[in-house]
């Protein structure tokens, strides 16, 4: 085996490179059925970790409406793109637009051609002052910490004014968690946790911030093909904090 493709989700950067230790390259792809179901991939020529490569050969990408920044929605015209949905005129009309998909995920081009997902359209988190905010960007960077199993990062304001609190659902692998920390007691271990996520907030700017964490042993609700029911969670999880069934790290005397 010298190489394979990665597609649905991105790769942490330590698998592809320990992979890679053993004579294997791992391409990062994107698609969707509606595509047939490639738009562009790496490969041994054009590589960018993090990145879902170029464009297929034929095929035509650009970011519509895109912010100071570049990003917005990426759009995709191409003979890959369907013809639309079997007896739905209406959720058709919604995705192809003068010949163009829109594939309802957010991100951007670099100057070398690359590109970046960073997040879903439906999923984006507006603040009253208008930044928005694309909740797997950072959920990205969190499950990178070992004892990270499932995280899902959304908005909260259950406390019943109308600030918007961004909230982190952890959950861990008590074996990894155990491992970790060795011979330190529980709320010692809350209190690293957290000094992890004030450190991964350091690397966003400060309206990114998580500002509260929830710790949980229990598997999210999620698809056949394992994705993240995400709304379901966020509901299933603000219930729960109504009733006092959560307790968030912040509820918790650590600092």
């Amino acid at each position: 085996m010298r190489f394979a493709f990665s597609g649905a989700a991105p790769i942490k950067k330590e698998l592809i490179e320990a992979y890679e230790n053993f004579g294997i390259n791992i391409f990062q792809g994107y698609g969707m059925t509606e595509t047939s179901p490639v738009i562009s991939a790496e490969n041994y020529f054009k590589k960018n970790p993090g990145s879902v490569g170029f464009p297929l050969p034929n095929v035509t990408v650009k970011i519509n409406e895109p912010d100071e920044n570049g990003i917005g929605e990426i759009i995709v015209k191409g003979d890959n793109v369907f013809k639309g949905y079997l007896h739905d005129k209406e959720k058709t009309d919604e995705v192809l637009i003068n010949g163009w998909c829109h594939t309802g995920d957010i991100g951007y081009i670099d100057e070398n051609g690359f590109i970046f997902i960073t997040g879903r359209k439906k999923d984006m988190i507006v603040l009253d002052n208008g930044k928005k905010i694309f909740p797997e960007e950072i959920e990205f960077v969190i499950h990178n910490l070992e004892y990270v199993k499932d995280v899902l990062v959304f908005a909260d304001n259950s406390n019943g004014n109308d600030d918007l609190k961004l909230t982190a659902k952890i959950k861990i692998d008590k074996k990894e968690l155990q491992e970790t920390f060795k011979d330190l007691e529980y709320n010692q271990i809350l209190h690293k946790i957290w000094n992890d996520i004030k450190e991964i907030n350091t690397t966003f700017p400060k309206y990114k911030y998580i500002k509260d964490v929830l710790i949980t042993e229990e598997d999210f609700i999620k698809t056949t093909t394992l994705k993240i029911k995400r709304f379901k969670e966020i509901e299933k999880t603000k219930e729960e904090l109504k009733n006092g069934k959560t307790i968030s790290i912040k509820n918790i005397d650590i600092d």
